[in-house]
């Protein structure tokens, strides 16, 4: 049944992967696993965890392969597959070194915060830029990812992070021009 697979579209292969048919998935893997991998080694450095995300987007394929349209062409659908486990897969090691930095830092502590440190905190806050404060509040206060500021701040994932760490060391060191 092979040499009549390669014969068939990939919309075809994957309507029958609907269906049941392994052969199908193999045959759609054969053409496309070279690609998925590429694009993934583009952008990610560590090998390992290429080959983490390129597996769990194939599994992440074979999950929703019934949301597949086949009135559509299935490489761009595939590759959003492979865009959003990726995205998923970074965001996930996002938090998790946030969530150690955030273990880091002096000013997370178990006791409470003196009012004049918390008052000095808001008043100092106000005094960073616009985009510095605006990332800090959206981070810690409304509690929303890197991606979702980048998206109402219409820049980049990668400069949110850099606003908010530039934000926090401003807060530093007002904290500690003024005898904190």
């Amino acid at each position: 049944m092979s040499g009549k697979l390669d014969e068939l579209s990939d919309e075809e292969l994957m309507v029958l992967y609907q269906k049941g048919h392994a052969e199908a998935f193999d045959q759609l893997y054969r053409r496309y696993a070279d690609r998925v991998y590429g694009y993934l080694r583009k952008r990610l450095r560590d090998p390992q965890a290429v080959n983490d995300v390129f597996q769990a987007s194939f599994l992440k394929l074979h999950r929703s392969r019934n949301q597949f349209n086949s009135t559509f062409t299935l490489a761009p659908w595939l590759f959003t597959v492979v865009r959003t486990t990726l995205f998923d897969w970074q965001k996930d090691r996002q938090n998790k070194v946030l969530q150690v930095e955030l273990d880091e830092e002096i000013f997370v502590q178990l006791s409470p915060v003196p009012e004049p440190v918390a008052t000095l905190a808001r008043t100092d806050l106000l005094r960073l830029p616009v985009s510095q404060r605006s990332a800090i509040e959206m981070r810690y206060f409304e509690d929303l990812s890197f991606a979702e500021i980048a998206n109402r701040l219409e820049t980049t994932p990668g400069n949110v992070r850099q606003l908010v760490s530039r934000g926090i060391r401003n807060l530093k060191s007002f904290f500690l021009k003024a005898g904190g």
